[in-house]
């Protein structure tokens, strides 16, 4: 008698778990599946507990209802291919805002990559927004404790401090003696933190600044040249307590490339 009772709570269990095709979708359902669909494509066996339906029947309500746009032959277009090629190495970081941005899953994304030839190392030092969006901005967080990064092309500022203060981090390789930053008269940062690499190749930092936004909120561009007169100007801007710490970051990115 006992065993019986097992199976039948077994059996109620299952018939609980899926339910049938027929069987109406709730507004709930249909909001969680419209703005889900990437997630739930990539954890079917959650998916399927969520909704208490089988995954075949969850995927072909998102494509009646014109939900699933991760299909394998939509095409890309060109926007989205050049968006892949020039920051793919930030997007093997942040998968999920890939996901969003080009409305696939992350296996699709890195297969068309695959198949344009595109890899992290080989496409990323060749990218001009490399140092700022990956070494830079990963040198910031290793560096200085208990930031807030923000989200990708936030506007003014890539940080907030421990102190509540906006910064954009800016890099630059050294190219015929002078270190080159883009501020773009940016009044939004509170401060800007500026490294000055070697080159692109080798990426060893060679000074690190610090500079109140207002100093410089008027300069489309910061030239720094290279000489003992106009990098002794600079010094009282120099975070040389912080610079070992960002050579040491930088060598452990390099290892992972």
């Amino acid at each position: 008698m006992a065993k019986l009772e097992v199976v039948g709570k077994i059996n109620n269990t299952k018939s609980k778990m899926y339910n049938p095709s027929y069987v109406t979708w709730s507004e709930d359902e249909i909001k969680e599946l419209q703005e889900n669909y990437s997630y739930h494509s990539e954890h079917k066996k959650e998916a399927e507990n969520k909704f208490h339906r089988k995954w075949s029947v969850i995927r072909a309500k998102a494509l009646k209802s014109g939900f699933s746009t991760l299909r394998e032959n939509k095409k890309w277009s060109e926007e989205h291919l050049k968006e892949l090629k020039e920051k793919y190495f930030y997007y093997v970081e942040h998968k999920k805002e890939a996901e969003t941005i080009f409305q696939r899953n992350w296996s699709a994304i890195s297969v068309n990559a695959s198949t344009l030839g595109i890899t992290s190392r080989k496409i990323n030092k060749r990218c001009s927004r490399f140092l700022g969006e990956h070494i830079s901005e990963r040198v910031l967080s290793y560096v200085f404790r208990d930031v807030e990064r923000m989200p990708h092309n936030n506007k003014g500022y890539d940080f907030i401090c421990n102190k509540g203060y906006k910064v954009e981090v800016k890099s630059s390789c050294l190219h015929r003696n002078m270190y080159s930053f883009k501020l773009n008269q940016n009044k939004i940062a509170d401060y800007f933190l500026l490294i000055g690499f070697d080159n692109r190749e080798d990426l060893n930092p060679q000074h690190i600044w610090l500079i109140k936004g207002n100093l410089v909120d008027e300069i489309k561009t910061l030239s720094i040249t290279n000489s003992e007169p106009c990098l002794l100007q600079m010094y009282e801007y120099e975070l040389t307590d912080k610079l070992k710490e960002t050579i040491e970051c930088c060598n452990e990115l390099k290892n992972n490339f």
